[in-house]
């Protein structure tokens, strides 16, 4: 009985302990961190970034600064983000990831596996603001309190239009949030600037791909819905001929019933 006591005891200090700990790497990270939003001159000036662009949903941006994670992992990071996402649709939004180029930087090797170069320039009137970036989970945190207090900045500032560039600088344990207030078309990368085609890469419920679990799905579902139907012509067969083969039987019995009447 006491050993079931003290294993209890144990249990419940270990959760205990368990619960603080996860606590404290929020706080860590950034939970209760105030978003504290200012205009004027920004703590980042101009440089180099070696870049890759693309289209889509802006999450696509990961994949890249992993890879940039690899090939340069001192690299300060850098993304930015060139469309606001409440008027564009997803597969429309323009965005770049890749890394500071500073010197003694390998740049061939990044250049090597499809990354390019851009020049940003200094601005000395923006919107910025830093946010912890020192855990796997600052980043959602960022994107859960960040993002939303930028986006009501402008809006009660009267900055959406031209909606500027945002980017993203880390290094040092912290992500600056950048988003200049001129010289827009100065942070756009050649690609970002090219004409979108929306007809032929928007997509639509009938040219849209298809993955091969949902074509299965389809396939499955079409072949029950065969099934299905082949079974409710039998039962409905079967039924006709029921009532067809009574009705004869009662034609049957009143011709031979008539003439033994007449007799």
């Amino acid at each position: 009985m006491e050993t079931d006591a003290s294993l209890l005891g144990w249990l419940v200090a270990f959760c205990i302990l368990v619960v603080i700990g996860v606590f404290f790497y929020f706080v860590y990270s950034g939970l209760f961190t105030p978003v504290k939003i200012q205009t004027g001159t920004p703590p980042i000036g101009s440089m180099t970034i070696a870049y890759k662009f693309q289209r889509g949903p802006y999450s696509g941006v990961a994949p890249i600064l992993a890879e940039c994670t690899n090939l340069a992992p001192d690299a300060k990071q850098v993304s930015m983000f060139y469309d606001n996402t409440t008027e564009v649709a997803d597969y429309k939004c323009r965005y770049v990831g890749g890394v500071v180029v500073e010197e003694g930087m390998d740049v061939a090797a990044l250049e090597a596996v499809g990354f390019k170069t851009h020049e940003l320039p200094a601005v000395d009137k923006a919107v910025y603001t830093k946010f912890p970036s020192c855990s796997a989970l600052t980043s959602y945190l960022g994107l859960l309190r960040v993002y939303p207090a930028l986006q009501k900045y402008l809006s009660d500032h009267d900055l959406l239009e031209p909606y500027p560039p945002t980017l993203e600088v880390s290094c040092d344990g912290s992500t600056t949030y950048l988003l200049p207030l001129y010289k827009h078309d100065s942070f756009l990368v050649p690609e970002a600037s090219e004409r979108f085609d929306d007809t032929a890469d928007s997509p639509s419920e009938s040219e849209a791909p298809r993955s091969g679990d949902e074509a299965d799905e389809r396939s499955d579902d079409e072949k029950d819905k065969e099934v299905m139907k082949e079974g409710v012509q039998e039962v409905v067969k079967e039924v006709v001929e029921e009532v067809l083969t009574e009705e004869l039987k009662e034609e049957i019995q009143e011709e031979v019933a008539e003439p033994a009447k007449e007799e």
